[in-house]
């Protein structure tokens, strides 16, 4: 199976190869919890991020209630009605492919737990266990103790998903035998203790969605899956699904490889709720440039005079987000991934953050002539190398292979040489980690719905959790002086907004 990024070394090198005993999962779900909204979140979501686990997750035992699933909760495979435990089941063998998930038999013997829910002890086991719930905005999650949950209902799915990204890690961890004791309650709402609202009646500004990989997917299924939101968002991507794509993208699994990306965004969404529009392209050259986009007409009308109110960037090269930085958005939201960290930030001209361009700048690329050069004298091992560390297929190798034996006959192989230099090396990677850098994305973005983007970042412009210690942190980025998007483009932004300078007098 490929797709298997985290099988790579990792950036802080603790990791790499398969783990020595692959992990053999046991899921074991409260009746109350699992038989609730919030909990089936929790399952569907946790299931799911275990069973992408290539080469590190052998099998997933299911000890949950054979209750009736609730709908909107499964989206990718779409499962609207049947079990609970029969839709695991499915989907964890849906984007598993050779992962199954079972009842719990027998003689069977788990190396790592994951306890659903209130009331369940982890201490009692003899390898790595961990208990987890998910309410609203909140995610808590123990190895050393029962969880106290609160007996109300929620359909927030936010708290779950977070929750099920900490279990992920946790397991993922453990099969490394890199796990800690954890005791940590996260809170995606952080308003002076308060718990945060239910969504029903939330509308969210038009957002362009940039990039529809592993974040961005995340980020709208998220999104789709919150009852009670309602809008519209433009997913943006080029690309299609690759099978480097399955061990972390959620809108699909090995059955959706070639598949455009923007189509497996679009299906996450039902009829009356978020309305979906999608463009197959890069943002914003060939998006404008396409005088037939179907966009709303107020969004439209805002396009034309070259105003972009929100951008949700999950992107990941500084390229792209250099040319999101020029178009000059009023507010940029942008969900990445490094290692083991999931990060999110706020980017804008107004008060002290940074700008897209204050830390991104495009990288000088080697012309496809000098590419080819590069990869003819490092010989073919030298270039199978490359090859693995940029996640070129079978059909791309051959292709450039042929270009390299052959520059007369251009074409497919040059083509395909061009974009992979240009995406440059594709990056270590594990599904719980984008995961949880799109269900920060998207509560950020429902928080700045609800109060305002002002207030979003009073406590800092940048969130990141950190899955080595299963920390929430919140922090500011200031402005670099020396931006050159800040400082030519500044004043030109502040008239595209109809904002005043600071000091400026009001007439």
């Amino acid at each position: 199976m490929s797709g298997d990024r985290h099988l790579r070394s990792d950036p802080d090198g603790r990791l790499g190869g398969s783990p020595a005993k692959l992990a053999t999962v046991l899921v074991k779900a409260s009746p109350d919890y699992a038989r609730s909204v919030a909990g089936q979140h929790l399952l569907q979501l946790l299931i799911n991020l275990l069973a992408r686990q290539f080469g590190v997750v052998r099998e997933i035992l299911l000890e949950v209630p054979d209750c009736d699933l609730h709908d909107q909760v499964v989206l990718s495979p779409r499962i609207g009605a049947g079990s609970l435990l029969s839709s695991l089941i499915t989907l964890g063998r849906v984007v598993g492919a050779d992962i199954t998930a079972t009842r719990l038999a027998d003689g069977r013997s788990a190396t790592a737990v994951v306890y659903v829910g209130g009331g369940l002890i982890p201490e009692v086991n003899q390898c790595p266990a961990i208990a987890v719930y998910g309410h609203r905005w909140r995610a808590i999650a123990s190895t050393v103790g029962a969880l106290d949950c609160s007996s109300a209902k929620s359909d927030n799915p936010l708290g779950p998903y977070l929750a099920a990204c900490t279990a992920a890690g946790f397991v993922f961890k453990s099969a490394y035998e890199k796990q800690r004791a954890v005791d940590v309650r996260l809170d995606l709402w952080r308003q002076r203790n308060e718990e945060g609202p239910e969504l029903e009646g939330t509308f969210l500004p038009g957002a362009y969605v940039l990039g529809l990989g592993a974040v961005g997917a995340a980020f709208g299924y998220v999104i789709a899956a919150a009852r009670g939101l309602t809008g519209q968002l433009i997913g943006i991507d080029p690309q299609t699904m690759s099978d480097t794509d399955c061990n972390r993208i959620l809108s699909g699994s090995a059955h959706d490889v070639g598949a455009l990306k923007v189509d497996l965004f679009s299906k996450l969404f039902r009829p009356g709720a978020i309305e979906p529009f999608t463009f197959k392209g890069r943002w914003p050259e060939d998006y404008l440039g396409e005088p037939h986009r179907k966009v709303p007409a107020e969004i439209r009308r805002e396009e034309d005079e070259l105003r972009f109110e929100w951008v949700i960037s999950c992107v990941d090269r500084d390229r792209d987000r250099v040319g999101i930085a020029n178009a000059l958005p009023r507010h940029v939201l942008s969900g990445s991934t490094l290692g083991m960290a999931a990060q999110t930030a706020y980017y804008g001209f107004e008060g002290e953050c940074e700008c897209l361009g204050c830390t991104h700048r495009t990288p000088q690329q080697l012309g496809v002539e000098e590419r080819a050069e590069e990869l003819r004298s490092v010989g073919r091992e030298g270039r199978k190398q490359w090859y693995e560390s940029h996640g070129a297929s079978l059909r791309e190798q051959a292709s450039i292979e042929e270009y390299l034996d052959n520059p007369h006959c251009a074409g497919l192989g040059e083509a395909d040489l061009a974009r992979l230099g240009i995406q440059g090396e594709v990056d270590w990677a594990v599904g719980f980690v984008s995961t949880a850098a799109g269900v920060i994305l998207a509560a950020r973005f429902i928080r700045a719905a609800l109060l305002g983007a002002p207030k979003e970042i009073e406590e800092g412009s940048e969130w990141r959790y950190l899955f080595w210690s299963d920390e929430l942190l919140v922090s500011r980025a200031k402005r670099l002086p020396a931006c050159p998007v800040c400082d030519e483009l500044n004043e030109e932004w502040r008239s595209l907004w109809f904002i005043a300078p600071p000091g400026a007098r009001r007439t």
